[in-house]
């Protein structure tokens, strides 16, 4: 049963008591809504819309200009579905996520940006960002939350962890000796550009993998592979393990080892010198500190690893006080 497109139908009078807005309210016609969808408060719905069938739309949530929903769809609080985009099936879209492309059976978590982004039998996770800058492939894939896949890419059958980066022009395949295969990538792990994955690959945590770079098989954690320099500098090998950390929100490529233990030891200490405080963390990291002979922290770890610690935390002899953070 459809919503009469009269401003007298007893369900507009609802919809109005609700808090619902019309775009155009003088030209009821131009709306096509199902009687049976849920709409919360303050939802802002622009002509020319299809809604059908077991629909709820959240607080405050915004529906485009053509847009075409028809399914079982919950929608959450302050969602933008952009101007005709088509989301049919079942599914969820998260609170605060923004939708600029089609999506069947959609399972998009809160706080998603989804661009120019094709998602086939997918599940996006919190905080992710997907085609915002160019465009992406997703098909029979897990991304975890805060995964970042902006640029264009093409990502097959693969299990990606928390808080990776994925830049431009990389692709994940999903065949290994004629067979589909699926990939497993870490947590915390850049992919740099133009890097291909085939399938069945396994990438472990905090990895770096340069620009260019094609992997096929397993990579250890916090493993640095460049391949391309390898061939180009026959004194360093493809694959440096421990030489790879994903330090508040940063990735460092390592020119000394740093083990997991020693790791998690500068990491609480430096918090602890920051009265933890993430963001005055992340800020200490990039300053350059006089006895460190200018350098930022971030740039004494790359180059002289664990060595040097003491000077990097201020706890050596030629540290001065006045180099601490100031206490909020």
């Amino acid at each position: 049963m459809r919503r009469s497109s009269s401003y007298h139908d007893t369900s507009w009078a609802e919809l109005y008591k609700f808090g619902v807005k019309f775009a155009y309210p003088e030209k009821p016609d131009r709306y096509n809504i199902d009687d049976s969808v849920r709409f919360g408060e303050g939802v802002i719905i622009w002509p020319d819309v299809i809604l059908d069938g077991n629909i709820t739309i959240g607080k405050n949530s915004e529906i485009g200009k053509g847009a075409v929903i028809i399914g079982t769809i919950y929608i959450g609080n302050n969602v933008k579905i952009k101007d005709y985009i088509k989301i049919t099936g079942e599914g969820y879209i998260g609170d605060n996520s923004e939708i600029g492309h089609d999506i069947h059976n959609p399972k998009i978590g809160t706080n998603c940006k989804i661009g120019d982004a094709v998602i086939i039998d997918s599940i996006i996770s919190d905080n992710c960002e997907i085609g915002t800058r160019g465009h992406a492939v997703i098909e029979r894939s897990f991304l975890g939350t805060g995964v970042k896949a902006k640029h264009s890419c093409g990502i097959r059958d693969a299990y990606i962890d928390y808080d990776v980066n994925i830049s431009e022009f990389v692709t994940i395949a999903n065949l290994a000796a004629g067979k589909k295969s699926r990939t497993k990538i870490g947590s915390r792990t850049m992919i740099g550009v133009a890097v291909r994955i085939m399938g069945g690959s396994e990438i472990g945590e905090e990895c770096y993998i340069a620009d260019g770079a094609r992997v096929d098989g397993t990579l250890a954690p916090r493993t640095y592979f460049n391949p391309g320099r390898a061939l180009k500098n026959t004194q360093f090998c493809a694959r440096q393990s421990n030489c790879s950390w994903y330090l508040a929100g940063m990735y460092l490529v390592l020119k000394r080892a740093i083990g997991p233990k020693e790791r998690i030891s500068f990491h609480v200490k430096a918090f602890q010198k920051c009265w933890q405080d993430g963001d005055a963390l992340k800020e200490w990291l990039k300053t350059p500190i006089l006895h460190l002979g200018g350098r930022t922290p971030l740039e004494a770890l790359q180059t002289d690893g664990e060595k040097n610690f003491d000077c990097i935390l201020g706890e050596c002899k030629c540290s001065k006080p006045e180099e601490k953070p100031a206490q909020k």
